[in-house]
């Protein structure tokens, strides 16, 4: 009997995680602060990728506090513009973006964009 539960404990702990259900992947990605969601979990590996790409998961955006700030170590602030943010977002979303609070220093152009 012991050794039943020995090798069902093996089973359990050489479990592969990019095997994860994409349902389950993209319940735990609504959860994720965007940034990790864009630098993060998709760097694992394809499947947790591809997931991070679900529209639902880009219906709801907020980059109120995106600011680029120089030296700083977070490189998705520093050298993209806030016009290459909301590409990114937009695209992502696939046209169900129902949601989005701008940058601070988003200008009138910038609303208007996405507007269209």
């Amino acid at each position: 009997m012991e050794k039943t539960q020995e090798s069902s404990h093996d089973s359990c702990s050489r479990r592969d995680w990019k095997d994860l259900d994409r349902d389950v992947l993209i319940k735990i990605y609504k959860r994720l602060p965007r940034k990790d969601l864009v630098k993060g979990a998709p760097l694992c590996c394809s499947s947790w990728y591809f997931a991070s790409k679900d529209p639902c998961l880009w219906k709801v955006v907020n980059l109120r506090y995106w600011e680029p700030v120089k030296g700083s170590d977070d490189w998705w602030k520093e050298t993209h513009s806030v016009k290459e943010i909301l590409d990114f977002v937009i695209n992502r979303s696939q046209g169900l973006l129902t949601q989005i609070k701008f940058p601070l220093r988003s200008s009138v152009d910038d609303l208007l964009y996405v507007a269209q």
